[in-house]
């Protein structure tokens, strides 16, 4: 994806805690988790190259996880069960 970060997002599928694993940089960094539906369920910054998100709350189904990192943005799928 040329100059993107490259960004882990596991389990997938997920039950109740989201590990994302992104790059050291000196960028800002920001997670926004959507429903199907494009509602922003969680938005939070990052900083580190580990961050736990708690979705407990989040019900059974596919979400969308945007990571901005700079100039540079990377999404992914994951589900809920």
């Amino acid at each position: 994806m040329g100059s993107a970060p490259e960004f882990s997002v596991y389990p997938n599928p997920v039950h109740d805690y989201l590990i994302i694993e992104t790059p050291q940089t000196k960028d800002e960094s920001f997670v926004t988790i959507y429903n199907l539906n494009g509602e922003e369920m969680l938005k939070k910054q990052i900083s580190g190259n580990v961050t736990k998100l708690d979705i407990q709350s989040f019900t059974d189904g596919v979400y969308v996880v945007k990571l901005i990192q700079g100039k540079a943005v990377e999404v992914r799928k994951i589900v809920k069960r």
